[in-house]
């Protein structure tokens, strides 16, 4: 699993507390890239724990995906298509936000 560090201000991967729980967080998105960036900063200045962060992306035309990749690496970017909806981005068995999460013990 690829973390974000729990410190502020880093996007590398860094350890945190052996006895932190780590969590996954699933965003999301359909044309929001500066809120995205706000709500990632957000969670990293407020998170203390490993985080996997999934951002689901559905068919943004506003350049998330790119400002993701460039601003986020560590984030695991799922671009569904056009028309999905947020209800149908966090359904279990749809390829999207649950079915990137990580049991505790891959993490």
């Amino acid at each position: 699993m690829t973390s974000f560090a729990p410190s502020v201000g880093s996007r590398d991967g860094c350890s945190a507390a052996a006895d932190a729980v780590p969590v996954s967080v699933i965003l999301v998105s359909f044309n929001t890239a500066g809120l995205l960036d706000q709500a990632i900063r957000a969670l990293l200045e407020n998170t203390r724990v490993p985080m996997q962060l999934i951002v689901v992306d559905n068919a943004s035309t506003d350049g998330s995906v790119e400002m993701l990749r460039s601003n986020w690496p560590a984030a695991e970017v799922i671009q569904n298509p056009p028309q999905r909806g947020f209800r149908e981005s966090l359904q279990p068995g749809n390829s999207s936000g649950p079915r990137a999460l990580r049991p505790a013990s891959e993490q």
